[in-house]
């Protein structure tokens, strides 16, 4: 029997030791991420497009190697994430590389292109990144998850600042605005996380501070004027009130007015055209809404359905569809993975994420819930944009999610965690 002074003394003690040690390695993991596949050469000239060392990418993951080897060797018994009865997602883990590998090899069968190469390198180096993620989480879950969800919180509102004021260097020629030479759909799905996010740190401090860049981040988000990320973004927020929170009427009732406060301010601005941008990217017609998607995006799909025909058990192979179509990617992920992975692909994908299902819990801490949302957010994201690179999120949440959740369940006699299962089940604020 573990008396409750011995768990805190062992809980406790190694966190505090390395939080400073932590701290660093939690914002490099976060840099890697949120820096895609932005390359110095965007703004530069196209002579200098294949330079691999312009990638900040590749500058900000070697960072996170070298902070992350002293991790694998110390001897980390002591450590939460490793205390006795822990269960690792090492199966689904194994399975998420897996994957990634499957597509690499997918190479040698698909039509050689410059563009299969530059998927490959993605793909390698999302492998050693969530390797590196993984030995991190490991050796301190708690202090990782919460350091990394403050930085996405705070870097989620820079990113709706900078989209709206800096809207005339970042917005497309549709008006749509981004930050960053990141794109409008990746740039709702950052501001959407931080609107998550908000919810999420108010009904773990019940500080309503934090619900504050609400009106800010949801602005943002309608002026990316991405269809998908905002039906994504309202389907995760629908999820949100019964993960996250049991007393929904509040939680409706203050979005509802945030919402009324953005179209006022819309309607009330001088010379703004932000009402007309509203009814030309978001039809309030059905049949308008309809028939602007099939405009956009029924080529890409068709296209994959072609591809798709040719190779349907192993796919056509890495890079195949932007080959065969011309098409970057279609802007569908299992379409993608259909096109190129075939059968093999899309079951290696059910797989991973029927395990995530079946993981899910009533007593899950409320870290593990937002961890859940904001995986899922992008998941439905990229049903309607992204390719492989982008599922990056994805996994990175799912798996501090499957490793998080484990630590309000594996110690049974454990009254700490008793505790917080029981706090972020009775949720009042």
């Amino acid at each position: 029997m573990i008396s409750e002074n011995n768990l805190m003394d062992r809980n406790d003690s190694p966190v505090k030791r390395r939080s400073f040690y932590i701290t660093f390695c939690t914002i490099f993991m976060f840099l890697t991420i949120i820096v895609g596949q932005f390359s110095f050469s965007r703004i530069q000239n196209a002579s200098v497009s294949n330079n691999i060392l312009l990638q900040p990418r590749l500058w900000f993951l070697t960072v996170f190697y070298f902070l992350t080897l002293p991790l694998s060797y110390k001897d980390n018994k002591t450590s939460i994430a490793n205390a006795p009865k822990t269960n690792t997602p090492k199966n689904w883990f194994s399975l998420v590389i897996l994957l990634h590998l499957y597509f690499i090899v997918s190479y040698f069968w698909s039509p050689k292109s410059e563009y299969s190469k530059q998927v490959i390198f993605s793909l390698i180096l999302i492998i050693v990144f969530l390797f590196l993620c993984y030995i991190t989480l490991l050796y301190d879950i708690q202090n990782v998850v919460k350091k990394f969800l403050i930085i996405f919180y705070f870097t989620s509102i820079l990113f709706a600042i900078g989209g709206i004021i800096g809207s005339k260097y970042w917005a497309t020629q549709q008006g749509r605005i981004s930050f960053f030479w990141g794109g409008p759909n990746v740039f709702v799905r950052i501001v959407g996380s931080g609107i998550l996010l908000s919810l999420y740190f108010w009904l773990k401090t019940c500080k309503k501070y934090w619900l504050v860049p609400l009106p800010l981040l949801m602005i943002a988000s309608i002026m990316s004027g991405s269809r998908g990320g905002i039906l994504s973004l309202s389907i995760v927020l629908i999820l949100s009130f019964f993960i996250l929170v049991r007393r929904i009427s509040r939680i409706a009732l203050f979005l509802l007015i945030a919402l009324a406060v953005i179209l006022l301010i819309a309607y009330f601005m001088p010379n703004s055209n932000i009402l007309q941008f509203v009814e030309k990217r978001y039809p309030f017609s059905f049949e308008d809404l309809i028939s602007e998607y099939k405009r956009t995006r029924e080529p890409w799909f068709s296209a994959s359905l072609e591809v798709i025909k040719e190779m349907p058990i192993t796919g056509i192979g890495i890079g195949g569809y932007n080959y065969k179509k011309g098409f970057l990617y279609p802007h569908n992920l299992i379409l993608n993975i259909l096109a190129e992975g075939g059968i093999i692909g899309i079951m290696l994908l059910m797989i991973l994420l029927l395990y995530i299902v079946f993981k899910i819990k009533i007593n899950m801490l409320l870290e593990a819930r937002i961890l859940l949302l904001l995986g899922t957010y992008f998941l439905i994201a990229s049903m309607v944009s992204g390719s492989y690179y982008d599922w990056r999120y994805i996994w990175l949440f799912y798996l501090m999610y499957l490793i998080e959740s484990n630590q309000c369940t594996v110690v049974d006699n454990s009254i700490v965690n008793a505790k917080k299962i029981e706090l972020s089940s009775n949720i009042s604020c």
